[in-house]
């Protein structure tokens, strides 16, 4: 079991690092993509400086300038080919594939969609959770368990009455009181409260630990 959990993570990381590296060529395509037509119109600026300087309508500066915006592109069209390459030899080695495989320049991809709003997610995560549901019930349970163990503390008091109807004799009528007096059972009656309180605590500690765990799975 440790094996298999343990093979379970690295192939979650293998993945996880998997997508950032493909991310992140897709992220370097665009600014490739980019920069290679910032070059091409720079080369057509320097072209256009240095012919007008020829011909003297133009001045030296200007050719200068274009030379050194053009060499400035250059080189840094170059560090991100450079790094492209080093991307995608990683990228290979995570897929068990020759790290010098060429790699084609990914095309744009599809916005991913809205995060939901974690909070949302649990809310409803708990709301059709049979596992909250049940945790929940056992909660009750034990708080009416509670009440029930209260009221065994407290004296109660019974009152009754009786008719009985006599052909020969008077009718017969009277009435009794009961009364339950608890503190002759109070160490009972202590220990059933403390017990039932103790059931309490541990039915809320059960939901408490579910809705974490629901929590943790959504996160």
């Amino acid at each position: 079991d440790n094996a298999l959990a343990l093979h379970e993570v690295h192939a979650a990381e293998i993945a996880a690092e998997v997508a950032d590296v493909f991310f992140a060529l897709a992220d370097l395509d665009r600014r490739l993509e980019i920069l290679e037509r910032s070059r091409e119109r720079l080369k057509t600026t320097a072209a256009s400086a240095t012919e007008r300087y020829r011909v003297g309508k133009g001045s030296q500066s200007d050719v200068l300038r274009a030379n050194l915006q053009t060499t400035a592109l250059e080189e840094r069209f170059i560090g991100l080919k450079s790094e492209r390459r080093m991307l995608t030899a990683r990228f290979n080695a995570l897929r068990k594939l020759p790290v010098t495989d060429a790699l084609v320049p990914i095309g744009p991809l599809d916005p991913l969609p809205p995060v939901p709003d974690p909070s949302a997610v649990r809310r409803e995560a708990e709301e059709h959770s049979a596992a909250i549901r049940a945790a929940r019930a056992a909660v009750r349970m034990a708080e009416e368990q509670v009440g029930l163990a209260r009221l065994e503390r407290k004296p109660d008091w019974t009152i009754s009455t009786y008719y009985g109807r006599r052909r020969q004799f008077e009718d017969m009528a009277g009435a009794s009181v009961s009364v339950n007096l608890p503190f002759v059972h109070r160490q009972r009656l202590d220990a059933r409260h403390a017990e039932m309180e103790a059931e309490l605590s541990s039915a809320r500690a059960d939901l408490e630990t579910v809705i974490n765990q629901i929590a943790r799975d959504i996160e």
